[in-house]
């Protein structure tokens, strides 16, 4: 079943994104192989942030460094994650935030790390979807965004992930709703339990990338690490308040 699930999301992917790459043209520096690949991945150029996207990077220098990027206007808008990757806002882009690596981070294939992390936030929209979960939860969409660059170096990052912003709690605030029998429900915790399990989110376990929002619901932020079982279950316990820790348990042990 899960292997179902999984190849039903993929094909999702394919379908919505076929077109996408049609509208873009290859770069000097980038092989042909890699940009097939890419093309289904890519932000369509009708979106209404591409024009500004386009201004923003059209100097071919904005990703060399942290120095570059902020003296373009970008800020951060988070810590770095294990991924190394600086999350970005810019005031020209509301409600979209950017993940990036820079030309002096050695050693990343970036294009590969923004693949996955699109495919994941398919893979758990769809999950979201098929359960009715909409009211509970909710995952940002992801596109890549393609950087004109001169082509002068193999470190070059020719690609950066756009990210829907979710508007989180703080750290602080978000702690402070998972731990309330208020926000956190047993049927908040049954329909989480489901999604993990199904899309294999060993990761959504920890609060920090399953965040609440503003809006009162539940937000997917960290979708690198799907189709990956076993998933910890465990781990979301000592963030719970005690009642739904228990209950939280019992859910583990009646599913296993």
């Amino acid at each position: 079943m899960q292997m179902f699930y999984r190849a039903l999301a993929l094909s999702f992917v394919l379908i919505t994104h076929s077109l996408a790459g049609l509208e873009h043209e290859c770069q000097v520096n980038v092989p042909q192989d890699v940009w097939a690949k890419l093309t289904p991945y890519f932000l369509p150029n009708d979106h209404c942030i591409k024009n500004k996207l386009d201004t923003l990077f059209s100097s071919p220098d904005v990703l060399k460094n942290e120095n570059s990027l902020k003296k373009n206007g970008f800020k951060l808008a988070g810590a770095r994650g294990y991924s190394k990757a600086l999350v970005l806002k810019h005031k020209k882009l509301k409600k979209y935030l950017l993940k990036v690596f820079t030309d002096d981070q050695i050693g990343i294939v970036e294009y590969e790390i923004w693949m996955r992390r699109v495919d994941g936030s398919h893979a758990v929209s769809s999950a979201i979807e098929r359960h009715g979960f909409q009211k509970i939860f909710k995952v940002p969409k992801k596109w890549i965004y393609q950087v004109p660059r001169n082509g002068n170096s193999f470190e070059e990052k020719n690609f950066v992930l756009i990210v829907e912003d979710m508007e989180i709690y703080d750290n602080r605030g978000n702690s402070i709703m998972w731990n309330s029998l208020e926000y956190v429900t047993k049927e908040k915790l049954n329909a989480l339990y489901t999604i993990l399990k199904e899309v294999g989110l060993k990761d959504s376990i920890y609060i920090d990338n399953i965040p609440f929002s503003l809006d009162g619901r539940i937000a997917f932020v960290d979708t690198d690490h799907f189709y990956q079982w076993p998933v910890p279950y465990s781990r979301l316990k000592p963030a719970l308040a005690i009642k739904m820790q228990d209950y939280w348990t019992g859910l583990i042990l009646r599913d296993p």
